[in-house]
């Protein structure tokens, strides 16, 4: 179509072709005489946003040239913005299958290695808690294999490996989130917690089972800053603070009755404190902030995802959300059974 000048009395720009929403998602089953006006071929590499076709972002547009060059031969599970305590100064922590780095203010640094090769699925999750005078943040890193791991963020200066330490006797947690002060992690049945401003080994008495309901729980979060929930595969537990002793610091009660996220990281919440999550049949699920309320925003698209989407625990398992408050939007990504 020949290209139109716009008026100088024009106020707007002048429409000279529109293409339709692809409605039908992308197909890979086919070549590309066979897709549909309103289907993407392949599509891998773009995404919509706005209206636009774009091509997804990566390391290569980074500002930092040593963050554009992160560290490889792993696949990276997880990933953490640590904050210095009584500073703006963040740390940029990454975890895999093999080992755990953090970017200090020149290059990343080795902080743990596992010691051999852990399933993809098994993510690395992360979480902080500062305490101490002067004060310091220790992170805490699980994977569900291994004893939970912390890093002490040193009051200047870069971390080393050095800084890392392992809690000595700790449950394999396979998720974490700090609350009341407390680190509070889960096992596949159990959920503890650390005593007050703590990165010790949680106490033989501050654990409860939630072997009520025999699904495995799948992550933790907390709710607010004192009460914690517990995703499980099919409920989800509230864990209210009661401000008594550590042994019964928080008192537990079955939530809901729906079906848990895929992930630790398929987990994720809006700026509105609602929770959004995809299960391991790719629904998309939204819990509200104020009365727990349950709906399926993506059920409209969940025919396509749930077609494409793998029942393998190797695939399934490196599902993960990301909340991108700018344009409040929830992206999630799932493992293809492509």
């Amino acid at each position: 179509m020949p290209s139109e000048t716009v008026g100088a009395g024009q106020t707007s720009e002048k429409v000279l072709v529109n293409y339709p929403v692809p409605y039908k998602g992308v197909m890979r089953g086919r070549s590309e005489v066979e897709i549909p006006k309103d289907a993407l071929w392949i599509g891998e590499n773009v995404h919509l946003e706005d209206g636009e076709l774009r091509q997804r972002p990566s390391w290569n547009l980074a500002r930092n040239a040593t963050v554009a060059a992160p560290p490889t031969g792993y696949p990276i599970t997880g990933i953490f913005s640590a904050r210095r305590a009584e500073s703006r100064d963040q740390f940029l922590l990454v975890g895999g299958s093999v080992n755990v780095y953090g970017l200090s203010s020149a290059a990343w640094v080795l902080l743990t290695t596992w010691g051999a090769t852990r399933p993809n699925y098994r993510q690395v999750r992360f979480t902080e808690l500062a305490f101490d005078t002067p004060l310091v943040t220790r992170v805490c890193y699980v994977n569900g294999v291994d004893t939970p791991q912390i890093l002490a963020i040193p009051a200047s200066g870069d971390f080393t490996i050095a800084n890392v330490s392992t809690m000595t006797g700790g449950p394999i947690w396979r998720d974490v989130c700090t609350a009341s002060d407390r680190l509070v992690g889960i096992t596949d049945t159990q959920v503890a917690w650390t005593a007050n401003l703590s990165v010790a080994a949680p106490a033989a008495t501050s654990v409860k089972s939630l072997m009520e309901t025999l699904d495995l729980c799948i992550a933790i979060r907390p709710i607010s800053t004192l009460n914690v929930a517990v995703w499980k595969e099919r409920s989800i537990w509230l864990g209210i603070f009661s401000g008594g002793g550590e042994a019964t610091a928080f008192r537990w009660r079955q939530l809901k009755n729906v079906e848990g996220p895929a992930a630790p990281n398929a987990l994720v919440n809006d700026s509105f404190g609602n929770w959004f999550w995809m299960t391991k049949q790719g629904r998309i699920v939204k819990m509200e902030a104020e009365g727990y309320g349950i709906s399926f925003p993506g059920d409209g698209v969940w025919p396509l995802i749930r077609d494409q989407m793998s029942l393998n625990i190797t695939e399934y398992g490196l599902c993960h959300a990301v909340y991108r408050p700018i344009s409040d939007e929830i992206w999630f990504f799932y493992g293809s059974i492509t």
